[in-house]
């Protein structure tokens, strides 16, 4: 760990109180565990009290021969003795802990999509990897994560089913654009062409990142067509994720939107929020384009990346909300039926197409789970 690094920390010193639920993943689904003793490991706080007590312990009684870090952490969360810890796939985080502490129990939860390029890599990964329930999204998703041992739940996307919106009936966006920026390419944008949008794509695309190709490609569509049929659009954009902040930048992202889109509108809310105001949702690769989908929320899939990122829910190469083609009369006419589509209308598309997104809303699976381990229930 570099200097730098250690001086963008926080510094306590104090003794971690005992706690029913321990969470793993800085609580980034915002879960709610009523009437329970719940605590978030900071992992960007250096506590020295268990700093000192680490070092006594690695000079002095490390019999383990434990590497300091690893044994920073045990120290760390040991006083905590957690009825149960709870964290995520993606940071690996809660199979550690569990290496750690075998005898406690622990959950995971799915955090992102896979894709059947990562299939492999991941069987790789998590390979050994133990824990004592998982919850995933669907059925698909064992042919992951069955190199674990485990015992499998599905409840779709846990943080999915965590947030509560306001239902608006009224819409104020004709569409809402999920934002996949991350970092502002040169390539992407051009100031000597100011607002002819084909001029960039058409002569840059070539040195751009496949992601901005694709996003770019459907913005060229989107913006002809609401400028031609005077409809309003709104971005969803990443910069304003809470776990994004800081690390996106929000004036590249404009930037980049602007260059593509003649007139957009953003608003200082989540996107799960600015969805309710929103009547069709474009989508290419983001998860939460799955998350609204599992909602009831009118989603379009543009699954122009399909050669890496194929969604494995969509089973062919299009539907009534989604293409895997770059055919801009199809994209147009799949817009025009999806915008005119009325709600119970759309409710029997989604049941006529059986495509089935789970959905728990307020994640009653794992909060039953979670009350019967503190209660000291028998588990199954």
């Amino acid at each position: 760990m570099n200097l730098i690094k250690i001086l963008s920390y926080k510094f306590s010193f104090k003794k971690n109180k005992k706690v029913d639920i321990l969470l793993l993943d800085d609580n980034y689904s915002f879960l709610n565990f009523k009437e329970r003793k719940v605590e978030a490991v900071n992992f960007y706080e250096i506590n020295f009290y268990y700093l000192f007590k680490t070092l006594f312990t690695f000079f002095i009684k490390n019999k383990n021969k434990i590497n300091f870090k690893k044994l920073y952490w045990k120290c760390l969360m040991e006083d905590f003795n957690p009825k149960v810890a709870l964290g995520n796939d993606i940071n690996m985080r809660i199979f550690s802990f569990k290496d750690m502490f075998p005898t406690k129990k622990t959950i995971v939860y799915q955090l992102g999509h896979y894709w059947d390029i990562h299939v492999d890599r991941s069987r790789d990964q998590l390979s050994g990897k133990k824990c004592d329930y998982f919850f995933i999204f669907s059925e698909w998703e064992k042919r992951i994560f069955n190199v674990i041992k485990t015992i499998f739940i599905i409840n779709g996307s846990t943080r999915n089913n965590e947030k509560i919106t306001k239902k608006e009936e009224q819409k104020v966006y004709d569409f809402m654009f999920i934002s996949e920026f991350r970092k502002l390419d040169k390539n992407t944008i051009n100031n000597q062409k100011k607002g002819y949008h084909s001029y960039t794509f058409a002569n840059k695309s070539i040195h751009m990142s496949f992601k901005d190709v694709c996003s770019i490609y459907a913005l060229n569509i989107l913006n002809t067509y609401c400028n031609a049929n005077k409809k309003k659009i709104c971005v969803a954009r990443s910069s304003f994720r809470k776990d994004k902040r800081n690390k996106i930048s929000s004036s590249d992202e404009m930037k980049f939107f602007n260059e593509y889109l003649n007139n957009f509108n953003t608003e200082d809310i989540d996107s799960y929020e600015l969805a309710e105001k929103s009547n069709l949702i474009i989508c290419i690769a983001s998860n939460l384009g799955p998350e609204l989908l599992a909602r009831g929320k009118k989603v379009l899939f543009l699954n122009l990346n399909s050669l890496t990122n194929d969604w494995p829910f969509l089973p062919n190469d299009e539907g009534p909300f989604w293409y895997k083609g770059k055919n801009i009369d199809v994209i147009n006419k799949k817009i025009q039926y999806l915008l005119n589509l009325s709600s119970e209308e759309w409710g029997r598309i989604l049941e006529d197409s059986k495509i089935k997104m789970n959905f728990d809303p307020n994640n009653s699976k794992l909060k039953t789970l979670v009350n019967e381990i503190c209660d000291a229930k028998k588990y199954t």
